[in-house]
């Protein structure tokens, strides 16, 4: 080897890089006992490259979960998703932010029950009756006890307050 080379701690499979003062970068293939003293011992694992029976891969197949329920999404009147909005949005201002947080002026109503929430609530195409169909459309930490797996009372509330909806829309005229 060239004393004029200095060698990098890089090597590539059976390949060593070195640069010389111009750092120009050139590679030289191992070749024993000319450019190293390293022998590998028959039979034994160099590197997938060189050697990749001795690597088997290992076969992993994904099956395909059951998609979403195929048809169209069902759809409320535009009428009744901004019904919902409009009802929610007031809900949690009036009440929902005074029964959480009484007394307190530093948290906004939208930190209480964000707008993504009450949006797809609006937009999820069916009436929420349930507790269960609720955590189904939406993900609100506030309304669900993810160690008990129950609603807490702001869930009760939320679905109170849906109901309520619902039930104005029964007296709307069509």
């Amino acid at each position: 080897m060239s004393s004029s080379r200095t060698q990098l701690s890089v090597s590539v499979h059976a390949l060593s890089i070195y640069t010389d003062h111009s750092h120009t970068i050139s590679a030289v293939q191992l070749v024993y006992p000319e450019t190293t003293l390293y022998q590998a011992l028959p039979g034994a694992r160099c590197c997938h490259v060189c050697t990749p029976r001795l690597f088997p891969l290992e076969v992993i197949t994904i099956e395909k979960l059951p998609g979403l329920k195929r048809g169209k999404k069902r759809k409320l009147s535009e009428g009744q998703e901004n019904a919902i909005r409009e009802g929610l949005r007031d809900w949690r201002e009036d009440v929902l932010l005074d029964v959480m947080y009484p007394g307190t002026t530093s948290i906004s109503a939208e930190t209480v029950l964000g707008n993504d929430v009450i949006e797809s609530l609006a937009t999820c195409g069916e009436r929420i009756d349930s507790h269960a169909v609720m955590h189904r459309h939406v993900q609100w930490a506030m309304g669900y006890d993810s160690n008990t797996g129950l609603s807490t009372l702001h869930g009760d509330m939320l679905l109170n307050k849906l109901q309520a909806i619902y039930t104005e829309f029964r007296m709307m005229p069509t």
